[in-house]
Protein backbone atom coordinates (compact mmCIF):
# COMPACT_ATOMS: atom_id res chain seq x y z
CA UNK A 1 0.00 0.00 0.00
CA UNK A 2 3.01 2.63 0.78
CA UNK A 3 3.34 5.19 3.67
CA UNK A 4 0.68 7.63 1.96
CA UNK A 5 -1.36 4.92 1.50
CA UNK A 6 -1.38 3.52 4.87
CA UNK A 7 -1.78 7.35 6.21
CA UNK A 8 -4.79 8.27 3.87
CA UNK A 9 -6.65 5.03 5.42
CA UNK A 10 -5.50 4.92 9.11
CA UNK A 11 -7.39 8.68 8.90
CA UNK A 12 -10.95 7.88 6.87
CA UNK A 13 -10.58 5.12 9.52
CA UNK A 14 -11.09 7.52 12.24
CA UNK A 15 -13.78 9.72 10.49
CA UNK A 16 -15.77 6.15 10.18
CA UNK A 17 -15.43 4.64 13.35
CA UNK A 18 -15.98 7.82 15.59
CA UNK A 19 -19.06 8.08 17.69
CA UNK A 20 -21.77 10.29 16.89
CA UNK A 21 -24.41 11.95 19.26
CA UNK A 22 -26.59 15.29 20.07
CA UNK A 23 -28.33 17.37 17.20
CA UNK A 24 -26.86 19.24 14.22
CA UNK A 25 -26.40 23.43 14.36
CA UNK A 26 -26.00 25.40 11.80
CA UNK A 27 -24.81 28.57 11.46
CA UNK A 28 -24.97 31.03 7.78
CA UNK A 29 -22.66 34.15 7.16
CA UNK A 30 -21.33 35.98 4.28
CA UNK A 31 -18.02 37.68 3.18
CA UNK A 32 -17.82 40.62 0.83
CA UNK A 33 -15.23 42.74 -0.49
CA UNK A 34 -14.25 45.00 -3.39
CA UNK A 35 -12.13 47.74 -4.82
CA UNK A 36 -13.03 50.95 -6.42
CA UNK A 37 -9.45 51.50 -8.38
CA UNK A 38 -7.56 53.43 -10.41
CA UNK A 39 -4.84 52.41 -12.34
CA UNK A 40 -2.15 54.83 -12.33
CA UNK A 41 0.94 52.96 -13.79
CA UNK A 42 1.04 49.37 -15.43
CA UNK A 43 3.93 47.82 -16.90
CA UNK A 44 1.45 46.37 -19.11
CA UNK A 45 -0.32 49.16 -21.06
CA UNK A 46 -3.43 47.32 -20.90
CA UNK A 47 -4.29 48.39 -17.80
CA UNK A 48 -3.13 51.85 -17.80
CA UNK A 49 -5.89 54.41 -16.64
CA UNK A 50 -8.12 51.73 -16.15
CA UNK A 51 -10.62 52.31 -13.39
CA UNK A 52 -14.16 51.42 -11.79
CA UNK A 53 -15.65 49.04 -9.18
CA UNK A 54 -15.62 45.32 -8.54
CA UNK A 55 -16.14 42.84 -6.15
CA UNK A 56 -12.62 40.36 -5.33
CA UNK A 57 -14.51 38.11 -3.12
CA UNK A 58 -18.42 37.07 -2.12
CA UNK A 59 -18.61 34.22 0.19
CA UNK A 60 -21.57 33.04 1.17
CA UNK A 61 -21.02 29.96 4.15
CA UNK A 62 -22.88 27.12 6.08
CA UNK A 63 -21.35 25.95 9.05
CA UNK A 64 -23.02 23.00 10.88
CA UNK A 65 -22.43 20.58 13.82
CA UNK A 66 -23.08 17.70 13.24
CA UNK A 67 -22.90 16.11 16.88
CA UNK A 68 -19.83 16.46 19.41
CA UNK A 69 -17.32 14.81 17.01
CA UNK A 70 -18.15 16.02 13.53
CA UNK A 71 -18.80 19.52 11.78
CA UNK A 72 -19.28 20.32 8.36
CA UNK A 73 -18.80 23.76 6.34
CA UNK A 74 -19.89 24.40 2.76
CA UNK A 75 -19.06 27.48 0.81
CA UNK A 76 -19.74 29.10 -2.17
CA UNK A 77 -17.63 32.12 -3.44
CA UNK A 78 -18.15 34.22 -6.72
CA UNK A 79 -16.47 37.63 -7.88
CA UNK A 80 -15.76 39.89 -10.53
CA UNK A 81 -12.69 38.69 -12.76
CA UNK A 82 -9.42 39.94 -12.63
CA UNK A 83 -8.29 40.77 -15.97
CA UNK A 84 -8.55 43.51 -18.05
CA UNK A 85 -9.57 42.17 -21.12
CA UNK A 86 -11.76 43.87 -23.48
CA UNK A 87 -14.12 41.31 -23.66
CA UNK A 88 -16.84 41.14 -21.22
CA UNK A 89 -17.00 38.34 -18.91
CA UNK A 90 -19.21 37.41 -15.85
CA UNK A 91 -18.96 36.05 -12.28
CA UNK A 92 -19.12 33.05 -11.55
CA UNK A 93 -20.35 31.18 -8.89
CA UNK A 94 -17.78 27.96 -7.68
CA UNK A 95 -17.38 26.23 -4.80
CA UNK A 96 -14.81 26.91 -1.73
CA UNK A 97 -15.16 24.97 0.66
CA UNK A 98 -16.50 21.54 1.31
CA UNK A 99 -15.24 19.82 3.97
CA UNK A 100 -16.37 17.21 7.21
CA UNK A 101 -14.17 17.51 10.31
CA UNK A 102 -13.85 15.09 13.25
CA UNK A 103 -12.44 16.72 16.27
CA UNK A 104 -11.47 14.89 19.31
CA UNK A 105 -9.64 17.19 22.54
CA UNK A 106 -7.32 19.17 20.47
CA UNK A 107 -6.80 17.31 17.77
CA UNK A 108 -8.99 17.07 14.03
CA UNK A 109 -8.91 15.07 11.04
CA UNK A 110 -10.27 17.33 8.24
CA UNK A 111 -11.51 15.51 5.05
CA UNK A 112 -12.39 17.35 1.32
CA UNK A 113 -11.96 20.99 0.09
CA UNK A 114 -10.39 23.20 2.64
CA UNK A 115 -7.19 25.40 3.65
CA UNK A 116 -4.15 23.70 3.25
CA UNK A 117 -1.45 24.31 5.56
CA UNK A 118 0.17 26.63 4.10
CA UNK A 119 -2.33 29.40 5.14
CA UNK A 120 -4.26 28.23 8.29
CA UNK A 121 -1.95 30.23 11.01
CA UNK A 122 -0.08 32.76 9.29
CA UNK A 123 -2.58 34.52 7.03
CA UNK A 124 -4.85 34.92 10.47
CA UNK A 125 -2.06 36.96 11.90
CA UNK A 126 -0.97 38.74 8.33
CA UNK A 127 -4.49 40.06 8.53
CA UNK A 128 -6.00 42.02 5.91
CA UNK A 129 -6.70 39.70 3.63
CA UNK A 130 -9.36 41.48 2.01
CA UNK A 131 -6.31 44.56 0.86
CA UNK A 132 -4.52 41.65 -0.49
CA UNK A 133 -3.25 38.53 -0.27
CA UNK A 134 -0.52 37.50 1.76
CA UNK A 135 2.95 37.07 0.66
CA UNK A 136 3.43 33.46 -0.26
CA UNK A 137 -0.08 33.52 -2.89
CA UNK A 138 1.12 36.34 -4.03
CA UNK A 139 4.16 35.83 -5.23
CA UNK A 140 2.37 32.48 -6.92
CA UNK A 141 3.67 29.36 -4.77
CA UNK A 142 0.37 27.88 -3.54
CA UNK A 143 -3.43 28.86 -3.32
CA UNK A 144 -5.81 28.86 -0.77
CA UNK A 145 -7.84 25.84 -0.88
CA UNK A 146 -7.11 22.30 -2.03
CA UNK A 147 -8.70 18.70 -1.89
CA UNK A 148 -7.43 16.39 0.40
CA UNK A 149 -7.21 14.70 3.55
CA UNK A 150 -5.26 16.73 6.74
CA UNK A 151 -4.75 16.89 10.43
CA UNK A 152 -4.60 19.97 12.50
CA UNK A 153 -4.62 19.77 16.45
CA UNK A 154 -2.00 20.97 19.52
CA UNK A 155 1.02 18.76 21.21
CA UNK A 156 2.31 18.44 24.75
CA UNK A 157 -1.10 18.76 26.30
CA UNK A 158 -1.29 22.82 25.68
CA UNK A 159 -1.40 25.98 23.56
CA UNK A 160 2.37 26.06 22.85
CA UNK A 161 3.02 23.73 20.24
CA UNK A 162 0.88 23.21 16.86
CA UNK A 163 0.52 21.62 13.76
CA UNK A 164 -1.43 21.19 10.27
CA UNK A 165 -0.36 18.59 7.84
CA UNK A 166 -2.18 17.52 4.50
CA UNK A 167 -2.13 15.38 1.81
CA UNK A 168 -4.09 16.74 -1.04
CA UNK A 169 -3.93 16.94 -5.18
CA UNK A 170 -2.32 20.13 -5.27
CA UNK A 171 -4.60 21.15 -8.25
CA UNK A 172 -6.39 23.98 -5.99
CA UNK A 173 -10.09 24.16 -7.13
CA UNK A 174 -9.25 22.10 -9.72
CA UNK A 175 -9.17 18.38 -10.55
CA UNK A 176 -6.40 16.42 -10.12
CA UNK A 177 -4.87 15.32 -13.32
CA UNK A 178 -2.37 12.26 -12.28
CA UNK A 179 -1.31 10.15 -9.89
CA UNK A 180 0.44 12.70 -7.96
CA UNK A 181 -0.19 14.83 -4.24
CA UNK A 182 1.32 17.36 -2.60
CA UNK A 183 2.38 16.92 0.85
CA UNK A 184 2.30 19.78 2.87
CA UNK A 185 2.68 20.79 6.65
CA UNK A 186 3.45 23.26 9.43
CA UNK A 187 4.91 23.26 12.73
CA UNK A 188 4.19 26.29 14.87
CA UNK A 189 5.46 27.59 18.60
CA UNK A 190 4.29 30.23 20.66
CA UNK A 191 6.70 32.14 23.10
CA UNK A 192 4.05 34.29 24.28
CA UNK A 193 0.35 34.46 23.75
CA UNK A 194 1.32 37.84 21.58
CA UNK A 195 4.89 36.33 19.82
CA UNK A 196 4.83 33.17 17.73
CA UNK A 197 6.80 31.36 14.71
CA UNK A 198 6.33 29.34 12.25
CA UNK A 199 8.04 26.97 9.86
CA UNK A 200 6.39 25.33 6.83
CA UNK A 201 7.26 23.25 4.09
CA UNK A 202 5.48 20.99 1.10
CA UNK A 203 7.15 19.04 -1.64
CA UNK A 204 4.84 18.38 -5.23
CA UNK A 205 5.69 16.22 -7.66
CA UNK A 206 4.86 16.99 -10.81
CA UNK A 207 4.71 15.69 -14.70
CA UNK A 208 7.74 15.84 -16.94
CA UNK A 209 10.08 15.95 -14.18
CA UNK A 210 9.48 19.28 -12.97
CA UNK A 211 8.96 19.07 -9.32
CA UNK A 212 8.57 21.90 -7.13
CA UNK A 213 9.68 22.11 -3.06
CA UNK A 214 8.50 25.04 -1.00
CA UNK A 215 10.19 26.19 2.43
CA UNK A 216 8.69 29.07 4.77
CA UNK A 217 10.10 30.92 7.89
CA UNK A 218 7.42 32.86 9.67
CA UNK A 219 7.65 34.94 12.83
CA UNK A 220 4.61 37.09 13.93
CA UNK A 221 3.25 39.34 16.88
CA UNK A 222 0.27 39.91 17.31
CA UNK A 223 -2.12 42.18 19.92
CA UNK A 224 -4.72 44.02 20.05
CA UNK A 225 -4.21 47.43 19.31
CA UNK A 226 -0.59 46.12 17.01
CA UNK A 227 0.05 43.49 14.69
CA UNK A 228 3.08 43.06 13.09
CA UNK A 229 5.47 40.14 10.74
CA UNK A 230 8.12 38.96 9.06
CA UNK A 231 8.47 36.61 6.63
CA UNK A 232 10.72 34.59 4.11
CA UNK A 233 9.31 32.25 1.40
CA UNK A 234 11.61 29.87 -1.38
CA UNK A 235 10.38 28.17 -3.83
CA UNK A 236 12.84 25.44 -5.99
CA UNK A 237 11.53 24.52 -9.17
CA UNK A 238 12.83 22.11 -11.12
CA UNK A 239 12.95 21.85 -15.05
CA UNK A 240 12.67 19.00 -17.54
CA UNK A 241 15.79 19.46 -18.85
CA UNK A 242 17.39 18.67 -15.34
CA UNK A 243 18.08 22.07 -13.98
CA UNK A 244 15.86 24.21 -11.35
CA UNK A 245 15.73 27.74 -10.14
CA UNK A 246 14.81 29.17 -6.94
CA UNK A 247 12.52 32.39 -6.13
CA UNK A 248 12.91 33.63 -2.77
CA UNK A 249 10.77 36.61 -0.93
CA UNK A 250 11.27 38.58 2.10
CA UNK A 251 8.21 40.41 3.26
CA UNK A 252 7.40 42.66 6.36
CA UNK A 253 4.30 43.87 7.95
CA UNK A 254 2.82 46.05 10.41
CA UNK A 255 -0.53 47.22 11.51
CA UNK A 256 -1.54 49.58 14.34
CA UNK A 257 -4.77 50.95 15.69
CA UNK A 258 -4.14 54.77 16.02
CA UNK A 259 -8.17 55.50 17.03
CA UNK A 260 -10.64 53.88 18.41
CA UNK A 261 -12.11 52.82 15.07
CA UNK A 262 -8.82 53.83 12.82
CA UNK A 263 -5.76 51.49 11.67
CA UNK A 264 -2.66 52.53 9.64
CA UNK A 265 -0.90 49.01 8.11
CA UNK A 266 1.97 49.04 5.38
CA UNK A 267 3.46 46.00 4.03
CA UNK A 268 6.96 45.60 1.82
CA UNK A 269 7.45 41.82 0.22
CA UNK A 270 11.01 41.80 -2.27
CA UNK A 271 11.04 39.57 -5.03
CA UNK A 272 15.04 38.40 -4.71
CA UNK A 273 14.45 36.59 -8.35
CA UNK A 274 14.03 37.01 -11.76
CA UNK A 275 11.42 34.22 -12.66
CA UNK A 276 12.21 32.62 -16.35
CA UNK A 277 9.08 30.81 -16.55
CA UNK A 278 7.57 34.08 -16.49
CA UNK A 279 5.30 34.57 -19.10
CA UNK A 280 3.85 38.32 -20.33
CA UNK A 281 0.20 38.86 -19.67
CA UNK A 282 0.45 36.13 -17.09
CA UNK A 283 -0.25 36.44 -13.09
CA UNK A 284 -0.46 33.26 -11.07
CA UNK A 285 -2.02 33.76 -7.29
CA UNK A 286 -2.54 37.84 -8.24
CA UNK A 287 -5.47 38.41 -11.23
CA UNK A 288 -6.50 41.62 -9.60
CA UNK A 289 -3.12 42.98 -9.43
CA UNK A 290 -0.77 41.58 -12.94
CA UNK A 291 2.61 42.23 -12.62
CA UNK A 292 6.11 41.12 -13.84
CA UNK A 293 7.73 38.52 -11.81
CA UNK A 294 10.18 38.12 -14.82
CA UNK A 295 12.69 40.84 -13.14
CA UNK A 296 13.43 41.28 -9.47
CA UNK A 297 10.73 43.49 -7.60
CA UNK A 298 9.42 45.73 -4.65
CA UNK A 299 5.83 45.30 -3.77
CA UNK A 300 4.85 48.27 -1.28
CA UNK A 301 1.12 48.39 0.38
CA UNK A 302 0.08 51.06 2.73
CA UNK A 303 -3.21 52.11 4.04
CA UNK A 304 -6.14 53.22 6.10
CA UNK A 305 -8.70 51.59 7.86
CA UNK A 306 -11.70 53.19 8.62
CA UNK A 307 -14.33 51.17 10.49
CA UNK A 308 -17.75 52.55 10.60
CA UNK A 309 -18.61 48.94 12.76
CA UNK A 310 -16.98 45.99 13.80
CA UNK A 311 -18.24 44.44 10.52
CA UNK A 312 -18.04 47.09 8.17
CA UNK A 313 -14.79 48.88 6.88
CA UNK A 314 -13.53 51.33 3.83
CA UNK A 315 -9.72 51.38 2.93
CA UNK A 316 -8.26 53.99 1.14
CA UNK A 317 -4.77 52.40 0.08
CA UNK A 318 -2.06 52.28 -2.23
CA UNK A 319 -0.18 49.64 -4.10
CA UNK A 320 2.93 49.73 -5.84
CA UNK A 321 5.84 47.25 -7.51
CA UNK A 322 8.81 49.11 -8.37
CA UNK A 323 10.92 46.99 -10.85
CA UNK A 324 14.99 46.77 -10.97
CA UNK A 325 16.95 46.86 -14.23
CA UNK A 326 16.85 42.77 -15.69
CA UNK A 327 20.21 40.55 -14.70
CA UNK A 328 20.81 40.53 -18.26
CA UNK A 329 20.78 44.53 -18.84
CA UNK A 330 17.74 46.93 -20.51
CA UNK A 331 15.39 49.13 -18.78
CA UNK A 332 13.39 48.11 -15.97
CA UNK A 333 9.72 47.57 -16.62
CA UNK A 334 7.20 50.58 -16.17
CA UNK A 335 6.23 50.41 -12.31
CA UNK A 336 2.87 49.25 -11.29
CA UNK A 337 0.89 52.06 -9.19
CA UNK A 338 -2.71 51.36 -8.60
CA UNK A 339 -5.10 53.94 -6.23
CA UNK A 340 -7.87 51.99 -4.51
CA UNK A 341 -10.72 52.45 -1.82
CA UNK A 342 -11.58 49.13 -0.74
CA UNK A 343 -14.57 48.02 0.69
CA UNK A 344 -15.81 45.03 3.38
CA UNK A 345 -18.78 43.72 5.64
CA UNK A 346 -19.71 40.89 6.86
CA UNK A 347 -22.92 39.03 8.36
Amino acid sequence: MGLKGAVLAVCLSALALAPASASAEGKFSAWVFGDYYYFAQEHDTTAVDQSGFWFRLVDLTWDEKLDEAFSTRLRIETASPGSFSATPAAMIVYMKDAWIKWSQGRQAVILGLTTPPSHSYTEAIWGYRYIEKFPFELAGFGGSRDIGLGATGWLLGGSQLGYHVMVANGNGLLNEQDAEKRISGSLRYRFTKAFSVEGYADFEPRSYDTDRATFRGFAGYQRESLRAALEYDQQTRNLSDGGSYDLRVVSGFVAGRVAEKVWLLGRVDRHMDEDPGYAPGSAPGRPYLPYDSSVKNTFLLAGIELKARDNVAFTPNVEAILYDEPDGGGPAPEDDVVYRVTFEFTY
